[in-house]
């Protein structure tokens, strides 16, 4: 009955804010798994770290001039709650990088560890985009560290434009 409950709130607490951040939304992209760097490469699956958290990333979206990123992820917190964290991104042309300029989630009391972890692992993520016309963005979420699926030191979280 407790996580019931508490489930119930999660619930109604992530559906009444929905990330109230100001955000025009021109385009999206759907999380769809990773890869270790190059669009050419296989999938790989999600690094070991990320699926200990249960951290699973669900959607890219960006404004029209694309300069703005926004990054929805979800991940279990305490009392099992599932948390939805949105990280704002500036877009750095000059180094390819995203800069964090904002997170929100929806129960900061209880997805407060897991998020402060993913703020400084997501901080500075570089990115990638396949040619126009087709269709993946990649963020590196793991990068100049070895890991245990890919031969060199990155692993990137794949997102499809079009699904």
């Amino acid at each position: 009955m407790k996580y019931y409950l508490i489930t119930v709130l999660t619930t109604l607490a992530f559906a009444s804010s929905s990330h109230s951040t100001e955000f025009n939304t021109a385009y999206w992209a759907q999380g769809v798994g990773y890869d270790c760097g190059s669009f050419e490469d296989l999938p790989v699956p999600a690094p070991e770290i990320y699926t200990q958290k249960e951290v699973k990333f669900k959607k890219l979206s960006a404004d029209k001039p694309l300069n703005n990123f926004m990054l929805e992820l979800s991940y279990k917190g305490a009392h099992e709650v599932t948390c939805e964290q949105t990280n704002l991104y500036v877009r750095n042309r000059a180094t390819q990088k995203l800069e964090l300029a904002h997170t929100e989630v929806n129960l900061p009391e209880l997805c407060e560890a897991t998020k402060t972890w993913l703020d400084e692992e997501l901080k500075n993520p570089g990115y990638d985009a396949t040619p126009r016309g087709h269709r993946y963005l990649a963020i590196n979420i793991i990068d100049g560290e070895e890991n245990e699926y890919c031969e060199g030191p990155v692993v990137r979280a794949l997102f499809e434009r079009k699904q």
